[in-house]
Parts: C-alpha cells; sequence; structure tokens
C-alpha cells in the first residue's frame, strides 16, 4: 500500500501543480483583458488627438473585444465616428455609452449626458446647462472648459470661449485640441496675429503633428497669403502624405495660375 502512494505521488504533485496554474491563470485573466484593453485604447485616443479617426475606430474596435462593456470606448467611438461623418454609428454608439456608464463617477456621467444631449436628443439648451453645470462642479476639468468653449465658438460668443480655452491651457499648457480651437477663435475673431502666434503654439506642442500646420495653412489662405499657405500644406503632407490637403493646395495653385 506504502509503494502504491508512493507510485501516485508525482501525479498527483503535477496534476496540483497543473490546478494551481489554472487558477493563477482564472485570476489573472480579469487584469489581462484590462491590460490589452487599456494598451488598445490609449492607441486610439492617440489617434484622435491627432485626427486619425479611421485607425481610432479600428482600435477602439480592438479595445472593446476585451472590455465590451466599457462606456469610456464607446463614449470615444461614439467621438471618433462623428469625425468620420458617420452620424448615426456616432449616436448608437453614444446611446450604448450612456447605458453602461451606471458604475461611472458623477463627473463622468456628467460628460457622457452632455454629449447624449448634443448628438442623440439635440436639445442644445440642456447640453448648455449641463455644461455649465459640469464646468461649475469640477471646475479644474479641462475637458469641461474645453467643451464650453466649443459651444461659446458654434455661438459666436467668442469673448467666451477664449476664456474658457485659457482655462483649458491654464491646466494643461499643451492640450493640442484647445490650442487649435483657441487660434481658430482668434481668427474667427479677424485677430490674425493672436491666431498665428496661436497655431505656432500648436506646432511647438506637437511637432511630429500634420495638422498644426494645416491649420496654418488655412489661416494663411484666409489671409490672402497664398505663398505662405502653399508652404505650409507642403510641409504638412512632409509630416504625413495622406493628410487630405492636397484639393486645397491645387486650388491655391490654380488660383496662383489665374
Amino acid at each position: 500500500m506504502s509503494h502504491e502512494l508512493t507510485h501516485y505521488k508525482p501525479i498527483r504533485n503535477t496534476l496540483c501543480a497543473l490546478l494551481f496554474a489554472l487558477c493563477a491563470l482564472i485570476a489573472l485573466y480579469p487584469l489581462y483583458l484590462h491590460f490589452m484593453s487599456g494598451i488598445n485604447h490609449l492607441s486610439a485616443k492617440n489617434y484622435i488627438m491627432k485626427g486619425y479617426y479611421g485607425l481610432a475606430v479600428e482600435r477602439l474596435k480592438a479595445a472593446m473585444a476585451y472590455q465590451p462593456s466599457d462606456y469610456e470606448i464607446k463614449k470615444d467611438l461614439g467621438e471618433a465616428y462623428f469625425e468620420l461623418g458617420n452620424l448615426e454609428a456616432a449616436q448608437e454608439a453614444y446611446k450604448k455609452a450612456k447605458l453602461h456608464s451606471k458604475k461611472a463617477t458623477e463627473k463622468e456621467r456628467l460628460q457622457i449626458e452632455v454629449i447624449f444631449a448634443q448628438w442623440v436628443e439635440r436639445d442644445t439648451d440642456k447640453r448648455f446647462r449641463l455644461l455649465e453645470e459640469w464646468a461649475a462642479k469640477y471646475p479644474k476639468e479641462k475637458d469641461a472648459h474645453y467643451e464650453l468653449g466649443s459651444y461659446y465658438h458654434d455661438k459666436r460668443r467668442y469673448d467666451e470661449a477664449v476664456q474658457e480655452f485659457q482655462k483649458v491651457l491654464h491646466l494643461d499648457p499643451n492640450m493640442g485640441a484647445a490650442l487649435n480651437m483657441l487660434a481658430y477663435t482668434y481668427a474667427d475673431m479677424e485677430d490674425y496675429e493672436k491666431a498665428l502666434e496661436g497655431f505656432e503654439r500648436y506646432a511647438e506642442a506637437m511637432p511630429e503633428d500634420a495638422n498644426p500646420l494645416d491649420s496654418m495653412a488655412e489661416l494663411y489662405f484666409k489671409m490672402g497669403k497664398l505663398d505662405e499657405a502653399i508652404k505650409k500644406y507642403n510641409e504638412t503632407l512632409d509630416i504625413d502624405l495622406n493628410f487630405g490637403c492636397e484639393s486645397r493646395l491645387a486650388y491655391i495653385y490654380a488660383l496662383k495660375q489665374d
């Protein structure tokens, strides 16, 4: 009997080791899902920041494969689809983001409510009320001030827009979207000197990004400085050959020929 027990001991030890390994894998699996989702989500956010929305959608779908109930991924997916002009897909993503936001913090829920009011309910007044509440309750939340600034810009309340974008840049001096929108706001106010300074600051903050140069090119074109616009569009294409400004560049060349 003793000899038989000794004979089975290696098998028992192997089974115990396999069971232990299986338990460890089960325990680590949620961490693996979270890690893989996070890697893809972070990559997507970077693409959104640079304006590469198609690539962002790919990464966000990959992230959802690991965390299908993550409302933040769905929120960002909605933004990417909207920027691509696919409003129906954007609305669907925002609806799912709101549906899965029950575990979100109050601050996060307010952000989703703002987006939902804007793109799903199409209620401008409700969006504005929520924006004011979000910014008032969380004065250090840069996204709240950015969205409020964008609202003021769309309403042509440019002075108020400038104030909100400056609040964003006080919190995050290198936030590309805020630098871009502040400069565009100055351009809409026909303060071209401040607009150009803003775009140059944007380019310094994001030297590997093509969008600041494209924005500068647009400004130069608006100012009637066609040679400077051509130069900046060419610099844009030097960074990203597929950025999509070729038609504008061709149009300026045609103007110069006339």
